[in-house]
Formats: structure tokens, sequence, C-alpha cells
């Protein structure tokens, strides 16, 4: 995704050497974790779901995100750690929905950082047709 590199820079704690490893597996459809000289300090992942699941209830649940606010219309919760966006694929005719999960290692930037992130984040997803496999 072509999120700017200013969105994620409050994240990252100094260091000298910044690793990026992405993973696909049966369950997580795809993640990345961030790590500056060998430490995890973020991650971004997506998972397909069942459907009938709120942001919510997926945060707390399968991502162990602990939400501390919420969008007005529900599509994500976030809090200084972390945050969860949901893409509702059920809505297109698909039987999954997606959720993007964000995860904020210990260098945390703060709420408002996460929520910036994590709407950009949905954002730029939603532009690539994210439920064309869910379908």
């Amino acid at each position: 995704m072509n999120v700017g590199t200013d969105l994620l820079a409050p994240f990252m704690p100094p260091g000298k050497r910044i690793h990026q490893a992405e993973d696909e597996t049966a369950t997580i459809i795809w993640s990345c974790e961030v790590s500056v000289d060998g430490k995890d300090v973020f991650r971004i992942g997506r998972e397909s779901w069942e459907p009938g699941w709120s942001t919510r209830r997926f945060a707390l649940r399968h991502a162990y995100v602990q939400p501390e606010h919420e969008a007005t219309d529900k599509s994500y919760v976030y809090s200084d750690k972390g945050a969860v966006a949901t893409v509702r694929c059920t809505e297109k005719g698909g039987d999954r929905d997606l959720f993007l999960v964000v995860k904020a290692g210990e260098n945390t930037a703060g709420e408002e950082a996460m929520e910036k992130f994590v709407i950009a984040y949905r954002e730029e997803f939603l532009k690539s047709d994210p439920c064309a496999d869910e379908r």
C-alpha cells in the first residue's frame, strides 16, 4: 500500500537498521513486520473472517488490540498501541470480511498518529479492490 512514510515515521524509534518481513499463511492473508536494529516495532496484517463481526469485537477477540476509540461509522477502532479497520466484503457479494490490524511496539507515537495511519491505510487498501478474492 502506498501510505506515506511520514505516517509510519512516528512509530520508528532511533536506530541504524530497518528491516521489513512479509508473511502469508492460511489464516492471515498477509502481514508485514517492521523491526529496527532487530527489535519488532510495527506490524500490519490483513485477516479474512466470517461475516457479522463488529470491528470492536474482532479487535478484542482476535487481534488482541484494546480499542479506546471508535470511528462514528464503526469502520475502525484504535488506541495508542493498535488499530483495527474493517472492509465489508459481504456488502459487495462476498462471503467473508477483511480486517486490517495495526500494532505498534513499545515506542508508540500516540493515538492521533495511530488514527491517521489506520485511516490512510484503509483508504489506500480500498483502492485495490480488496474483496475480489472474497467473492
